[in-house]
């Protein structure tokens, strides 16, 4: 499956700790050998996206939007306080309520 890499997945990459981009790598790697979409479907208002857990102890989320027969990398960043899903809504333009 191709993969494509947003500004703000690269960005989001960039500021994870070095430990955990090993295994950000390998799960991306994963996701493109993949015949299906990897992951938890997500519900509204990213009912579209799925999530894939990763990182040390599986803290890291990398989230990412379903399209025809591609994945566009939203976001990578930890599940604390639900703040990795609220910023990928807010860069596909949708409301959290």
């Amino acid at each position: 499956m191709k993969i494509r890499q947003t500004q703000s997945f690269i960005l989001a990459l960039k500021k994870t700790a070095k430990r955990d981009r090993g295994s950000i790598h390998e799960a991306l790697a994963r996701l493109e050998k993949a015949e299906d979409f990897m992951g938890k479907r997500l519900r509204y208002p990213l009912d579209d996206c799925r999530s894939i857990r990763t990182g040390s102890f599986g803290q890291l989320r990398i989230i990412y939007q379903v399209l025809p027969e591609r994945a566009k990398l939203l976001l990578v960043g930890e599940r604390d306080g639900y703040q990795v899903y609220l910023e990928a809504a807010r860069l596909l333009g949708r409301s959290t309520l």
